[in-house]
């Protein structure tokens, strides 16, 4: 399984700082908490984490995400 970041209005997946439409190409988190403490440091909006798999069947998203810097820092 990958956990990626999805922008959920583009649906582009995050790579290394860019947004692809490639999900095999997309970065690729050790957890959801990982990838949601990028977003936040990164201060990127509308995304939302995918736990992708080998049959693309079975991906599941988590929606959009809605976090704020002050509250994901509170935490």
């Amino acid at each position: 399984m990958r956990i990626l970041i999805r922008n959920v209005n583009t649906k582009l997946y995050l790579n290394s700082g860019d947004w692809i439409e490639d999900i095999g190409q997309a970065r690729d988190f050790e957890a959801g908490p990982d990838a949601i403490t990028f977003a936040v440091t990164h201060h990127l909006n509308d995304f939302e984490i995918i736990y992708a798999f080998p049959n693309p069947e079975y991906n599941v998203g988590t929606g959009k995400i809605d976090v704020t810097t002050e509250a994901a820092l509170r935490s």
